[in-house]
């Protein structure tokens, strides 16, 4: 697939730039609560129990590279882009991280994750579990997320206020509608054919020959 803005580019989903937010945030009127929410284990489950637009959920991705665990943080109405990933500094290689890993380096399994009171790397593998927050959270408020609790659920999350993490990053594919990096205008994603490709190499091959 392939995003087209007014400026008539057309990157591929996998490299297609995601916009960031609006710097401006009301303050937050609420405060944090932890709220049970028994067998609710995805972002849609959440979000149906809570009576919330699924893009006020927060979902958690749990990779391993580099010999350690690392956690993605993006809102539940968004895919990751494991190919913008896959460029990070310290996810070179990626892969799934296992249940063990995951409950090792957050204290709970798969289904209730979340970033909330995580002892997040101040660095990139400084020895802690590395949060890649996408920057479509900045500056949002009033978020879902898991607890870390089996059946649990924090609500009114601020990232910021409730949560650090070690970087900001795009970290997922763009959507129809949202506006384009270059001009502002609402991109429209359509599927496409790739008949080419050109790589900037230099004498990689060459050199070896």
């Amino acid at each position: 697939a392939s995003a087209l803005g007014r400026n008539d580019e057309r990157p591929n989903v996998e490299l297609a730039e995601a916009v960031a937010p609006h710097a401006h945030r009301a303050v937050p009127a609420e405060p944090m609560q932890k709220v049970a929410t028994p067998g609710m284990s995805t972002c849609e489950d959440g979000a149906a129990l809570l009576q919330l637009p699924l893009g006020r959920t927060v979902k958690c991705i749990m990779l391993h590279a580099g010999g350690r665990v690392h956690m993605l943080v993006l809102r539940g109405d968004h895919s990751l882009n494991e190919v913008k990933v896959g460029k990070l500094d310290g996810l070179e290689g990626f892969r799934w991280a296992s249940e063990a890993e995951i409950t090792a380096a957050t204290g709970c399994a798969p289904g209730y994750l979340g970033p909330v009171g995580l002892d997040a790397a101040t660095k990139i593998n400084d020895g802690k579990v590395n949060v890649i927050l996408d920057r479509g959270l900045e500056n949002r408020q009033n978020l879902v997320c898991g607890a870390n609790k089996l059946d649990h659920h924090y609500r009114n999350v601020v990232p910021g206020r409730d949560f650090s993490w070690t970087a900001v990053a795009d970290i997922r594919d763009v959507v129809a509608g949202e506006g384009c990096p270059q001009c502002g205008k609402p991109l429209k994603v359509a599927k496409a054919v790739e008949i080419g490709h050109i790589f900037k190499l230099g004498d990689r091959y060459t050199n070896k020959i």
